[in-house]
């Protein structure tokens, strides 16, 4: 089959296509939809490679990858910061309601200029060729005290759950393209609580200042794999998230709804090399590409992944700062996973990092497809590559 002149005008249409939404500033929340454990070991790269259900949140033309039926029941991850880690001791009765009738500042005075995180995900779906439904629960929470003159709480809290589906197809063999709709609703604080509000108010207060709002987001991709023989292949990623912009309504009578999530432009290319020993891939993004303004070092993302038979390891750099991953192969059908990444508190790169421990959780079972000969579909030489 040719690849020749049809083939460069379509996909040069689709990235026209692409490419011609309307342009907006910088996402609100500075964080994506849904964040993977292990996609954040490999610097939260990989646009040109992402398959799997979470492609219908980082570029759903990944699903198109699939080559049978895939349940996975538990897909999670939990974690915290460098700040939590070292004070959960202190923090226990936090987390467990003591304290109930503490002011703010009495709470969150021994943790005076340490920036408290904690973040965590649940993500079961089933997956088919070129379709995909799930459920997602995500979570993030940020708090930082600072200035014991002049109290300040700066607070970020987001949680956003709901039902995400998606499709995609394959053309030429090499171009996929794919669209992925969610509905979610999201929890949401982005607050700088002041010194006479810390002084008097209990985590009542705090509670009352979350947003609540629904909606529902678009996502659209393409991934374009071009084979290099010898079990090589390099690929091209487009993305755009939040398609026009994901606006929130209130959840009910009285409710403040959380401000639009505006849309991201990403694009990724990678090189993939494949053998009987292992698998190895390299991918470099750039996300959000046409905000105006903001730091260019917070939006590039690199990663390498090395795949084989009992383990998976990787590594990264995400905003300026180094990623690990490992992922255990412990029994068929479950894995653990264990990262370690950190992103930019300041306004560019390498500033100020705040860095993240993660622990995950996958258990699932995959029933590839197979042809009337019994033997296993392959289209083409990277099938097998996650």
């Amino acid at each position: 089959m040719s690849y020749g002149g049809p083939m460069k005008k379509y996909l040069f249409s689709c990235l026209g296509v692409l490419l011609n939404f309307p342009v907006f500033a910088a996402n609100v929340l500075e964080r994506e939809n849904y964040r993977d454990v292990r996609q954040l070991g490999s610097g939260n790269a990989g646009i040109g490679f992402v398959d799997g259900g979470l492609a219908a949140f980082m570029n759903p033309a990944g699903i198109a990858a699939a080559k049978g039926i895939s349940f996975k029941f538990v897909d999670g991850s939990f974690g915290g910061n460098d700040s939590f880690r070292s004070s959960y001791t202190a923090l226990a009765p936090m987390l467990t309601g003591g304290g109930g009738g503490q002011t703010l500042s009495e709470k969150f005075s021994p943790f005076l200029g340490q920036p408290l995180g904690l973040q965590g995900s649940f993500f079961p779906y089933l997956m088919a060729p070129g379709f995909m439904i799930g459920a997602w629960d995500y979570f993030d929470f940020s708090f930082l005290y600072s200035d014991p003159v002049y109290p300040r709480l700066e607070a970020k809290v987001r949680n956003d759950y709901g039902i995400i589906f998606g499709f995609a197809k394959t053309f030429f063999d090499r171009l996929a393209i794919g669209a992925s709709l969610r509905y979610q609703k999201r929890k949401y604080i982005n607050e700088a609580f002041t010194t006479d509000t810390i002084l008097t108010a209990t985590t009542q207060t705090l509670l009352s200042s979350f947003q609540r709002g629904d909606g529902y987001g678009l996502n659209v991709g393409l991934q374009f794999k071009q084979p290099l023989g010898s079990g090589q292949v390099a690929v091209l990623g487009i993305a755009v998230e939040d398609v026009g912009q994901t606006r929130f309504k209130p959840q009910a009578r009285g409710d403040v709804a959380p401000p639009s999530q505006y849309q991201s432009v990403n694009v990724g290319f990678g090189y993939g090399f494949s053998s009987a020993v292992a698998d190895f891939k390299f991918s470099f993004d750039g996300h959000n590409v046409y905000e105006r303004g903001g730091s260019y070092t917070k939006k590039l993302f690199t990663g390498v992944d090395l795949a084989l038979p009992l383990a998976d390891f990787r590594a990264g750099l995400y905003q300026g700062y180094w990623t690990l991953g490992l992922t255990l192969k412990v029994i068929p059908f479950i894995e653990i996973d264990f990262t370690s990444y950190a992103e930019e508190m300041g306004v560019i790169a390498s500033q100020r990092q705040n860095r993240w421990y993660l622990i995950g959780l996958n258990f699932g079972m995959d029933i590839k497809g197979v042809s009337r000969t019994g033997k296993k579909k392959q289209r083409y030489s990277l099938d097998k590559f996650k």
